[in-house]
């Protein structure tokens, strides 16, 4: 931009009003090629669900899993821009069993969604998670 302006206040010095309009243009040059950057800083900076990680699909996805019942306490966010984070506690139907349903997860989860780090917690299910106020899933 100053190097255009330079060269035009050079051969025309009455145009001298084109330093001005140069850094303009180019001001908002600058600012349209940062905006997306800035998304994805403020994205992860808030712990945020990653760009393109939908919450009801992974949730659906684990609730999918023979054994499982319910879960709460689901939570993802980003550590950068491609490192996305899981944890989540998982209720367990009577009578399955927890390592397998926590093996399947994990396998699920890296599979479909390709996780950087997931921490779940395997729990068995009780009537009253269903009354539970952090058993309960997010509120927009």
């Amino acid at each position: 931009g100053v190097l255009v302006a330079a060269y035009v206040i050079y051969f025309k010095p009455e145009y001298k009003i084109i330093d001005p309009i140069c850094t303009f243009l180019f001001s908002i040059l600058v600012l349209g090629t940062t905006l997306t950057i800035l998304r994805d800083v403020l994205r992860v900076l808030m712990e945020g669900t990653p760009k393109g990680m939908d919450f009801n699909h992974v949730k659906d996805t684990l609730l999918s899993i023979p054994g499982v019942r319910a879960l709460h306490s689901l939570h993802i966010w980003a550590l950068t821009i491609n490192q996305p984070v899981l944890s989540v506690h998982i209720a367990i139907k009577e009578g399955a069993e927890g390592q397998q349903v926590l093996k399947e997860a994990n396998r699920v989860l890296q599979d479909t969604f390709d996780f950087h780090t997931t921490t779940i917690q395997i729990e068995n299910y009780s009537e009253d998670m269903q009354d539970c106020h952090h058993c309960q899933d997010p509120q927009d």
